[in-house]
């Protein structure tokens, strides 16, 4: 079932809006940003638990963001999906509703994905899924993309070619 976005803010959250005030706000597409990052989440144990039982020595669980990614999200996305994404990738790392291992040949060893309850225009809700790919570097983790699936077909298309380690629905690894 998916959740209502959260529009409260933490202190992670904080200092993501921060860098992007800081560095990303403003700059022209493709222009260059200061390199810096911070910390955003720690994974769940849930989270910890099912990807280490792919990978026995996983032991990331820390998550950072860095300008650089930020930069690479605004340049890509609408202002509509990059303020989306900014608002609630915290949520998307901590409380995901499906992990997938990410193809070979794509940046990244996981997918986080989480699903949103939003209001449009009209007071109508609708549904957003949002696609988060994450690199495991020794203990931590870099957040390298995120992005919003257009519609529910492209989705599931999308998503049939990975393989899911973990759904939260259900608290256990898919079979």
């Amino acid at each position: 079932m998916a959740k209502e976005a959260s529009y409260e803010k933490t202190a992670e959250q904080n200092k993501l809006l921060d860098l992007h005030a800081m560095y990303i706000h403003g700059t022209p597409e493709r222009g260059p940003v200061k390199y810096e990052r911070v910390l955003v989440a720690h994974l769940a144990k849930a989270s910890v638990t099912s990807i280490q039982k792919y990978w026995t020595d996983f032991d990331a669980k820390r998550v950072y963001v860095s300008t650089y990614t930020l930069k690479h999200i605004f340049d890509k996305r609408q202002a509509q999906e990059y303020d989306a994404i900014l608002l609630n990738i915290i949520e998307i790392i901590n409380q995901p509703d499906t992990i997938f291992e990410n193809l070979d040949g794509r940046r990244g060893e996981l997918a986080f994905i989480k699903t949103f309850l939003t209001k449009d225009f009209e007071g109508k809700s609708i549904s957003s899924t949002y696609f988060c790919s994450l690199e495991i570097a020794k203990e931590e983790m870099n957040i390298v993309t995120a992005f919003r699936f257009r519609d529910v077909r492209r989705k599931g298309n999308y998503l049939k070619k990975y393989k899911p380690l973990w759904n939260w629905e259900d608290g256990r690894p898919p079979s």
